[in-house]
């Protein structure tokens, strides 16, 4: 298919004579032209989106959870919290309120390290490589063309002026030009077939970049979808449930000397977010 695009092409952009076409875009039907546009302003968009959401991140990338976890606020704050609970007595309401604390920081760190290695691997990777390595490949063959077309135009006019300086004057100098003639004829024969090759590696490139520009676009599309499956970001109502939940203290004076009413509290809050194991002490 892309083939036939090709030679189609070639017998639409031949070259009608010296100097006609300066630049890329002459070179280009109107149906290749946004895709010539486009490639650039991708190639800066997704730098610039996946540099910075690569800054959000609240650990380095990693693919090891391990690793993850332990650069996570949210676990420092659970392991600090079970730190505490060592001097703590047992049957202290503290100690149940701290316990119950470790656990759902400790479960939110690892909701949060999920997320962040699905964005890693769905979103942040294929943006980089986008950015990095596909679209400047496809710049990098147009500025090689934009180049070749130049010099082919220079080193054709060259050759018309002298054949034309020859024509007007067949005398004298003919023997002087006869050996720069030929060579001005190779050097423009070989920058035509390197500029043929060229327009078809970069027709080409444009046509693989309108074939995938969806799934580009999809790239971007991911991120929401993926932050849509995080744990605990919405209530049913469509707010965040945790900013639902007033202190212990200002709502309910009495809540916080009651553990069992405490531990019920804190249930309503994270029981639909992730499954808390029962506590190990009973009431």
């Amino acid at each position: 298919m892309i083939q036939r695009q090709l030679n189609r092409m070639r017998q639409q952009l031949a070259p009608h004579g010296p100097g006609r076409s300066q630049d890329v875009t002459d070179l280009l039907t109107e149906d290749l032209l946004p895709a010539d546009q486009q490639v650039d302003i991708m190639k800066r968009t997704a730098h610039l989106v996946g540099k910075r959401l690569a800054n959000c991140m609240q650990s380095p990338a990693s693919s090891d959870m391990e690793k993850k976890l332990k650069k996570l606020a949210l676990m420092s704050l659970s392991l600090a919290m079970a730190d505490c609970m060592k001097e703590i007595d047992s049957e202290s309401s503290l100690r149940r309120t701290l316990e119950m604390g470790c656990c759902v920081e400790g479960s939110l760190a690892q909701a949060l390290a999920e997320y962040e290695m699905n964005m890693e691997r769905d979103v942040l990777q294929p943006l980089s490589k986008l950015s990095e390595e596909e679209l400047p490949i496809i710049v990098k063959h147009r500025k090689q063309l934009q180049k070749l077309l130049v010099d082919w135009n220079n080193a054709r006019t060259r050759l018309l002026q002298v054949q034309k300086n020859m024509s007007n004057n067949p005398g004298g100098s003919s023997v002087v030009t006869a050996p720069k003639l030929e060579s001005l004829k190779e050097e423009e024969e070989e920058l035509k077939r390197r500029l043929d090759q060229s327009k078809d590696d970069y027709l080409s490139d444009l046509y693989q970049f309108i074939s995938k520009e969806s799934e580009y676009e999809n790239y971007f599309v991911r991120r929401p979808k993926i932050s849509d499956k995080l744990p605990g970001l919405q209530s049913s109502d469509g707010r965040n449930p945790i900013l639902k939940v007033n202190s212990p203290r200002t709502s309910n004076p009495s809540l916080f000397s009651n553990p069992h009413l405490l531990m019920q509290n804190r249930r309503l809050l994270v029981s639909h977010i992730f499954p808390i194991p029962q506590p190990k002490t009973t009431f």
